[in-house]
């Protein structure tokens, strides 16, 4: 865990961008569709952003107990270090075996995350092309369906898509680009009025 920042300042920002900004909290550009739906806009804002530093707490804090447990070399080669580091968790031969847990925190994120990342794109898209969403929901779960199948053979291509190939192309300009050029023409429509 030391030194800290012993290269710089630069591979931290290497890091941080595009990758950490895309996943996971670039991800967040989702929750944007499920505003309108919301009562209390100011007050679920204000929980959100408490939300975020949270995640964002823990996700530096888990970081950080797989690189005390596992060490940094076994973290960065690993594929899932925090299910690595957990499955070493063994306390008197009684509680053990915890990756169980793990895994299944994993597939139960991963299915609502999938969910409201599916429910969001069926209302951008209602909302683009004035279309029921009834009817766009089957056409986009078909779309997601057939390219999770052929997208990836195999976990290591996945990894690449997703890390390397997509980030750039993909991630930036749907979580970062369009918004900010619709806050853009958003601000300029109200200053004309």
């Amino acid at each position: 865990m030391l030194p800290v920042l012993g290269n710089g300042f630069m591979p931290v920002i290497h890091t941080a961008f595009p990758l950490t900004y895309t996943f996971p909290f670039g991800e967040m550009i989702a929750f944007l569709m499920l505003l309108p739906y919301v009562k209390t806009v100011p007050k679920t804002i204000r929980t959100a952003s408490y939300g975020i530093a949270l995640s964002g707490l823990l996700i530096s804090l888990t970081i950080s107990m797989n690189i005390a447990i596992l060490g940094s070399d076994i973290v960065s080669r690993a594929t899932f270090p925090t299910y690595t580091a957990i499955s070493k968790v063994n306390i008197a031969e009684i509680l053990q075996r915890l990756d169980v847990l793990v895994l299944l925190s994993l597939i139960i994120s991963s299915y609502f995350k999938i969910g409201t990342f599916y429910f969001a794109a069926v209302l951008a898209a209602s909302d683009l092309f004035k279309i029921t969403y009834n009817k766009l929901a089957v056409t986009i779960g078909l779309c997601i369906l057939f390219s999770s199948m052929i997208i990836a053979n195999n976990f290591s291509e996945h990894l690449e898509e997703g890390l390397i190939v997509i980030p750039p192309y993909f991630h930036l300009p749907f979580q970062a680009g369009i918004p900010l050029l619709l806050l853009i023409i958003l601000k300029i429509r109200f200053r004309h009025r």
